[in-house]
């Protein structure tokens, strides 16, 4: 399955999602200030095995699935 990550643009948290489409109209879990747009969607990097922050990525990212 392709995952997402999407980068809070006021606190930086990282949210992994299989649909970034789905956090439209969601505020950020991480600051509860940010409301996720359909720009954010379209901004988000998809997440693969070999990325090298993977590890720390993990240890900072919250699951979102529909």
């Amino acid at each position: 399955m392709i995952k997402f990550r999407l980068i809070c643009p006021v606190c930086d948290a990282v949210i992994i999602t299989s649909s970034p489409e789905s956090m439209a109209w969601e505020l950020c879990p991480g600051c509860r200030n940010h409301i996720w747009d359909g720009y954010d969607a379209l901004m988000a990097d998809v997440v693969t095995e070999k990325h090298g922050d993977s590890k720390r990525m993990n240890a900072t990212a919250r699951m979102h699935s529909n």
